[in-house]
């Protein structure tokens, strides 16, 4: 089996936590982070990572906390004796924004009416 590592959105908030579900092969030993996207792959300096975590075994999690400044990012799985990056997974970190635009609108049109009072009538007959 594969190293298999899968999180619940491709994006987050300035900040959020970033849970982090992974599966690796035999008695894994590793570590996983969050680095910029822009970093050559391979091995990699922990120091590096905005956020990380150690981790172990066939299979679990991982809470990670999303960088503070907008942009593209990887969590990146690495195993802890050889150093060897074992997978990546890319999301981005944005404020979402929200834009209006004028309401397109038509003038309403207005008829002037009155309300006439009924005269005096006399009863004829």
């Amino acid at each position: 089996m594969g190293t298999v590592m899968k999180m619940d959105q491709k994006t987050y908030l300035p900040g959020d936590e970033i849970e982090l579900k992974y599966s690796a092969p035999g008695n894994f030993s590793g570590w996983v982070g969050v680095v910029k996207a822009d970093l050559p792959r391979g091995r990699t300096d922990r120091a590096l990572a905005y956020s990380s975590q150690d981790i172990q075994g066939e299979s679990g999690k991982a809470n990670l906390k999303a960088p503070v400044a907008n942009g593209s990012y990887d969590l990146r799985m690495y195993n802890s004796s050889s150093g060897e990056e074992m997978a990546t997974l890319n999301f981005h970190v944005a404020i979402p924004t929200i834009s209006a635009s004028p309401r397109l609108s038509t003038p309403v049109k207005t008829y002037p009416w009155h309300i006439q009072e009924p005269q005096d009538t006399k009863a004829i007959g």
